[in-house]
């Protein structure tokens, strides 16, 4: 792979989503829950330095969203579980969420659910902090991506959220190779 985060802003967001549009672009998985494993295991990959992502790989559950970056220091060794000794590593520095993830396929043949869907997921993007946030979604054709689109810098918008936010599409359709869209929302 040759992205890396390093500093988790706008620009490093772009070249993330063209990345992983390369990557996925001929990818063919069985179901959704496949693309999601390797979404976040595209992602575990691209993490900056030493923080914990969550959930860690080959487990399930969230962390606030469906998936993360943070700069919660990784378990050592020498520290059992659950340990104070981790705790005060954790709050000797700055810590919190560099990268908040949220996925949502929705419904096939059922736009409006989808975009329901969608934003259900979007909002906890808009209601935590985190440096920056990404939404993986899949569109339906048509105008349909440009309308998410629209509903995502809404929501936003509204929500006063000055984090960048990358958005990446991976449509519903049989074409290959698939027509990802990405890019950033401020």
């Amino acid at each position: 792979m040759s992205f890396q985060f390093r500093e988790y802003i706008g620009e490093e967001l772009q070249a993330c989503g063209e990345e992983f549009r390369k990557q996925f672009i001929n990818q063919e998985y069985e179901n959704n829950d496949r693309w999601t494993l390797e979404v976040f295991n595209w992602f575990t990959a691209t993490k900056a330095g030493e923080g914990c992502v969550y959930p860690h790989i080959g487990r399930k559950g969230e962390f606030l969203v469906d998936y993360c970056h943070t700069s919660y220091p990784l378990k050592r060794a020498d520290e059992g579980w659950p340990s104070i000794a981790w705790w005060k590593r954790a709050i000797s520095g700055q810590c919190g969420l560099l990268l908040a993830l949220e996925s949502e396929w929705g419904k096939w043949g059922n736009r409006d659910l989808s975009h329901v869907m969608i934003l259900d997921d979007a909002c906890k993007l808009a209601a935590i902090r985190a440096r920056a946030k990404a939404m993986i979604f899949s569109s339906q054709g048509g105008q349909d991506r440009g309308e998410i689109l629209d509903l995502l810098a809404s929501l936003r918008s509204a929500s006063r959220d000055d984090s960048p936010w990358l958005w990446i599409d991976i449509p519903w359709e049989k074409v290959r190779p698939r027509n990802i869209g990405c890019g950033v929302l401020g």
